[in-house]
């Protein structure tokens, strides 16, 4: 699909997802192309070619239904474990909350 978002629609995404994990993100994206389909009022006679483009407001509008699954606590317990056995270098104060 196609899409029109800029760099800072972007931006903004990624701060409105902090704390998602890459399945939330994967349902966000679902459900925000969705959201272009939804907007048609005849669908037996449209084309693909004339859907119109994913924007931001999709995913803003796909925000209010897709939700982190991943708990503070959870989040902490993959950092001690990864900590203790993984071998994913990182500074944890890196993450931003």
């Amino acid at each position: 699909n196609e899409h029109t978002l800029t760099e800072e629609n972007i931006d903004d995404i990624v701060n409105l997802t902090q704390g998602y994990s890459g399945a939330d993100l994967r349902a966000l994206c679902a459900e925000a192309s969705m959201n272009p389909l939804r907007s048609i009022t005849d669908i037996r006679n449209v084309s693909v070619e004339n859907l119109r483009k994913i924007d931001v407001g999709d995913f803003k509008e796909a925000l209010r239904v897709v939700k982190s699954s991943v708990s503070d606590k959870d989040l902490g317990g993959y950092l001690d474990w990864n900590k203790d056995y993984g071998s994913f270098n990182f500074n944890p104060e890196d993450l931003v909350n």
